[in-house]
């Protein structure tokens, strides 16, 4: 099975090609946008929902141990 379909071949072979200023750029902003979040940005994201206090803290202590990258709502 490939791979993503060689997404990994191409997502390689497009950063070999930049520059090296530019590789490291992107490469900072992928580990940024891959990050989970903490529980206090969860929280800080929850709060825009209009939840409780109480509430956004019985959420956030439910989804610990999970590696959020976003939150929607």
């Amino acid at each position: 099975m490939r791979e993503g379909l060689g997404r990994m071949a191409r997502v390689r072979s497009a950063l070999e090609t930049m520059p090296s200023a530019d590789r490291q750029e992107v490469l900072a902003m992928l580990d940024e946008l891959t990050r989970p979040m903490t529980a206090r940005e969860v929280d800080q994201a929850l709060l825009a929902s209009g939840l409780s206090r109480a509430d956004r803290k019985r959420m956030v202590n439910a989804l610990k141990g999970l590696s959020i990258l976003m939150v929607a709502y």
